[in-house]
């Protein structure tokens, strides 16, 4: 199968992110665990999601709101390096499932998780979808 045809049966070929079923195409994920893409490292976006992805300046921030439905999926969200918690001499490591992730309303860049038994604030760019095969 290819990588656009996997894609399209993960997200039931809607936007990953905001579920639009417009313009649709494959955006890497930067960065990749795999170093090379593929359905791990590549989510199917509309137009207006690679966009503002792309160019930062440009952000709708009330468009991004839809992470709040996307987060929530079959796929459980890991962090994709180690961070230091701060405030804690916790570490976080790649690869860490972050479980409740819910949207910090104050800055749409921020998720809410729990990894483990701490409830911390990570910043959206450490964290990807992983499929249950992993």
């Amino acid at each position: 199968m290819s990588l656009e045809l996997d894609l399209q049966k993960r997200s039931g070929n809607a936007c990953e992110l905001c579920t639009s079923l417009d313009r649709l195409a494959i955006y890497e994920v930067k960065p990749t665990l795999t170093g090379g893409g593929g359905v791990d490292g590549s989510i199917l976006a509309c137009e207006l999601c690679i966009k503002q992805i792309e160019n930062p300046e440009t952000t709708d921030v009330n468009h991004w709101r839809c992470l709040n439905d996307s987060m929530w999926s079959e796929f459980r969200a890991v962090l994709i390096k180690d961070l230091k918690v701060k405030g804690s001499s916790m570490v976080a490591k790649q690869g860490t499932a972050v479980r409740r992730i819910s949207l910090d309303h104050e800055n749409p860049k921020y998720i809410e998780g729990k990894v483990g038994p701490t409830q911390i604030v990570i910043i959206t760019d450490y964290v990807k979808k992983m499929s249950e095969k992993e």
